[in-house]
């Protein structure tokens, strides 16, 4: 529907979901969870069934499961994907990377809604991909306040009055964070480009299917693709 409302005509966005098996699991850290969440049997056989039904590109959409080992693993995750599914696949951590290669960003702050020792596992995986984090917010959340009830405009805001100016992303990483009907609002109260979870997964499994939609109000990532687009047609 949010491609339909913004006239990216002939899309069809399939989704599958991961059978969650941790809500019973007493976990001791967050990276254990991610461990047992992306069980690479169930991605393929999901990556195999999505091809079976059309796609032209497969993505795997959850930051934290895959960044959580690394550089190498995330790109293994992604061919694993591709081979299964004998299309072009990626993750939201490689969708990450790539849109910052878009934004030809080498630097970053980031707001997140993951516990400290998730936080700096991110920072060391933008590491390896040669890419700084400047500052980190880690926002509040109530012992039992869901991710996705985080006042993440209030926090942003908060961050930026608190950090020097700049020109380089925000990367607000979480798929469980809506967020494509909000970028533009973050990038007005940050004055600078944000980058979301949930906007580069959608971004970059358009750009695996040979798209480069021209979408005005979904942030700065989408308006760089229409310039490229508008300048390789001239």
């Amino acid at each position: 529907r949010w491609l339909a409302d913004r006239n990216v005509r002939d899309t069809e966005y399939i989704s599958l979901k991961i059978p969650d098996r941790t809500a019973d699991m007493s976990l001791s850290t967050p990276l254990e969870y991610c461990e047992n969440y992306a069980t690479e049997g169930e991605l393929l056989a999901a990556a195999y069934q999505l091809a079976g039904m059309g796609c032209t590109s497969v993505i795997w959409g959850c930051t934290s499961a895959s960044f959580f080992r690394g550089m190498k693993f995330a790109q293994l995750q992604s061919q694993l994907l591709s081979e299964s599914s004998g299309v072009p696949a990626s993750n939201t951590a490689m969708a990450f990377l790539a849109a910052l290669g878009v934004l030809r960003a080498v630097q970053v702050d980031i707001l997140s809604p993951y516990a400290g020792e998730v936080t700096q596992t991110l920072v060391s995986f933008l590491s390896d991909a040669g890419i700084s984090v400047r500052g980190i917010r880690n926002m509040r959340r109530g012992p039992r306040q869901h991710v996705f009830d985080i006042d993440c405009e209030a926090e942003l805001a908060e961050f930026v009055a608190s950090t020097p100016p700049s020109d380089h992303p925000i990367l607000i990483p979480c798929t469980s964070i809506s967020s494509l009907e909000r970028v533009d609002i973050f990038e007005r109260i940050s004055g600078r480009p944000v980058i979301t979870a949930n906007q580069v997964t959608l971004w970059h499994a358009l750009v695996l299917a040979g798209l480069s939609p021209n979408i005005a109000d979904a942030g700065s990532l989408f308006r760089s693709c229409a310039r490229t687009s508008d300048r390789s047609s001239v």
